[in-house]
């Protein structure tokens, strides 16, 4: 028996007045749990974040409450330091939700991962080559942890599921379904797979790989598949030209255990909605190549055009044209125009999921809400944008989370503040305006919505 003690939820960070001297303490820190922040004190923040902390120990399983409640009282953690007293802290967290306590060879887990979904936080790297078993997670070249194919399939393809346990049903049913040369069937069970979940499950989530968020709102449910790509090109009505951006997460190239004579290439695979797919070599490089130029992105400088002209004298790529063209119609690519053209019927068709970390503001500039890994900020939003971002997951589609948040905006107003009457289309915009800076920075990922709950 292993039980073990794991954070629940994404970092939101600290939250800064907007006034005040600039050695300015925040006023709260926030956590993103299901459908709603909650508000933590620094010794509450601080607990919860020295969960994360030893992922060498979470590997192994050794991360129980007595080590969390040890390590917080001997050694300590940002932004508040050792704690003296460390119990009533965790306790409180776990009656939170914000830490949970499972055994990972246990048999409830139904009861333990039917009220929780998983969801990355990072990007999925190639197979290991000499442990082709094991997957690596991670951003670019950095990976932050490896697991093996039964959570990494968890992993990738969780948000397509209601809950963590359902995503371990789909996992057993799919098992015998993309077997190599040589393999055996195995015959698995739900529990057999959430078991392996389990035991992943620490190195995860301490390694900012994943993060498990409660299913404390009702999710939305898809009645019919949304076509996609949107059947009209979204483009502007001032003639302005479209920025082009990826849709889906990356999952790496696969090595296989066994030989794969007759098979394919090795191919880039690609989370796209419920789907795995696979891109040859050409389209491989004309997707990828869409994210590059982060600084370009912001400027809104990345369109069809200038992605062909990168990719003119690539020598896997024959003509940049007709590749892109293939890729727009499967909406591996998606087009848009982010000051004057239409959004709403590409918003309607994708769900927005936050990758990294929310770092949140500083004293120096507290009116932008930053986003990174590990401390490191890679992009920096307004507030309506950081919030659109770790919440739109909870909504039906991103252009209702910026619907949700213009009927939210006016609720609960003092006596005397005037409403200030956003509309959706207004949030929408200014998502739009960050979105391929969002993509390109590996800070996020659009996903079609052609799945059911």
């Amino acid at each position: 028996m292993s039980v073990v003690i794991v954070p629940v939820g994404f970092d939101m960070g600290p939250v800064y007045a907007e006034d005040g001297p600039a050695d300015r303490t925040p006023i709260r820190y926030e956590v993103h749990l299901g459908g709603g922040p909650t508000d933590l004190t620094a010794i509450e923040y601080t607990a919860w974040r020295a969960a994360f902390a030893d992922s060498a120990a979470h590997a192994k399983l050794e991360v129980d409450r007595a080590r969390l409640e040890r390590y917080l009282r001997e050694e300590g953690h940002e932004p508040a330091g050792r704690i003296a007293d460390p119990a009533p802290v965790v306790t409180a967290l776990l009656e939170q939700d914000l830490l949970l306590e499972f055994d990972s060879d246990g048999d409830d887990l139904e009861e333990v991962f039917g009220v929780r979904r998983l969801y990355p936080r990072a990007e999925g790297m190639d197979s290991r080559e000499d442990e082709p078993s094991y997957h690596d997670i991670g951003f670019d070249d950095q990976a932050l942890c490896a697991v093996q194919p039964n959570a990494y399939t968890a992993w990738s393809f969780g948000l397509t599921e209601a809950t963590l346990w359902g995503a371990c049903e789909m996992v057993a049913e799919i098992a015998d379904s993309d077997l190599q040369p040589g393999q055996d069937p195995v015959t698995l069970t739900t529990l057999d797979v959430a078991k392996d979940v389990a035991n992943s499950l620490p190195l995860l989530l301490s390694t900012k790989a994943a993060f498990l968020d409660l299913l404390n709102y009702e999710l939305s449910r898809i009645i019919e598949p949304m076509p996609f790509p949107p059947r009209d090109r979204l483009v502007s009505p001032t003639g302005k030209p479209p920025v082009i951006v990826p849709v889906g997460l990356r999952l790496g190239y696969e090595f296989f255990e066994v030989d794969p004579a007759g098979w394919d290439d090795e191919r880039l695979r690609v989370h796209f909605g419920d789907r795995l797919l696979e891109l040859p070599d050409e389209e491989a490089v004309v997707w990828s190549a869409a994210f590059d130029d982060p600084l370009r992105h912001a400027e809104h400088g990345v369109t069809r055009a200038s992605l062909e002209d990168d990719l003119r004298d690539h020598p896997l790529v024959g003509d940049p044209a007709d590749v892109v063209e293939r890729l727009l119609d499967r909406g591996l690519l998606a087009e848009f125009e982010p000051v004057d053209g239409p959004l709403e019927e590409l918003f309607r068709s994708v769900q927005l999921y936050p990758l990294g970390e929310g770092l949140g503001n500083s004293p120096d500039d507290p009116t932008m809400y930053r986003i990174g890994n590990r401390g490191e900020t890679w992009l920096a939003v307004p507030p309506e944008v950081y919030l659109i971002w770790s919440y739109s997951l909870t909504g039906r589609s991103l252009w209702s989370a910026c619907a949700d948040l213009a009927e939210g905006y006016d609720e609960d107003l003092r006596p005397g503040e005037v409403p200030a009457g956003f509309s959706a289309d207004e949030f929408a915009r200014d998502v739009a305006a960050v979105l391929p800076a969002l993509i390109a920075t590996r800070c996020a990922f659009i996903d079609p919505l052609n799945y059911f709950l």
